[in-house]
């Protein structure tokens, strides 16, 4: 009775509310106007946790939590929403005005994007299903856990690239390959400094963490 609309729910969360939404976040982004966009998410997700928190606390259940989740979702992108009208002038939306050869470079793109989306998944996803094979279900959560904690780590390391991507646009449209160089080179210790220094904190704290989410089982 409640798998079937806890699905619906958070497919609608993924599908309707984040989907076509964040092309706004992109657009942001594009403008260079990142640090508006990242402040606006990080306030939703804190805001996030810090009302599922209290929602558990309550006893209350999944589905309603996954309510919040939607609409939390929904708040976040109409906020995308807002920030790119204010910053583009005559900004409209109508769907019978298409530019062909901007929506075959699109849908080619898009497909790439998605066969490495895939491989993605197959990687990281299918994991705890080959666990689930051949070892109790314990095991399993002990694996999702660790899976998930090392994603979201890669996902904060990951927080530069939509300042760095407006950037190797313009170089590359200017063909300044110096720049190009330049940025790849910087970039590269940008991620390497904090990599090395947050990895260290979790790799000695693994236990402890994966301790408190899972038991001391």
């Amino acid at each position: 009775e409640v798998a079937r609309p806890l699905l619906w729910i958070l497919g609608a969360r993924l599908f309707y509310a984040t989907l076509p939404l964040t092309l706004f976040r992109v657009l942001l982004h594009g403008l260079h106007h990142t640090v508006p966009a990242q402040i606006w998410a990080t306030f939703h997700q804190l805001l996030y946790v810090a009302l599922a928190a209290a929602w558990l606390t309550h006893s209350g259940g999944i589905l309603r939590l996954a309510w919040l989740n939607l609409g939390v979702a929904l708040s976040e992108n109409l906020g995308y929403v807002w920030m790119a009208y204010r910053r583009v002038p005559g900004l409209r939306l109508f769907p019978w005005q298409r530019d062909l050869p901007l929506a075959r470079e699109f849908h080619v793109q898009a497909a790439a994007g998605a066969v490495v989306q895939l491989a993605s998944l197959v990687l990281l996803k299918t994991d705890p299903l080959l666990v689930k094979a051949v070892l109790p279900l314990q095991a399993v959560a002990l694996y999702a856990v660790a899976l998930k904690v090392a994603e979201n780590y890669l996902m904060f390391l990951k927080q530069f690239l939509p300042v760095l991507t407006p950037r190797l646009g313009a170089a590359a449209a200017r063909g300044d390959m110096d720049a190009l160089r330049r940025l790849i080179i910087q970039s590269s210790g940008w991620a390497t400094v904090p990599a090395m220094a947050l990895g260290l904190p979790f790799w000695l704290g693994a236990e402890g963490l994966l301790e408190h989410w899972v038991g001391p089982n």
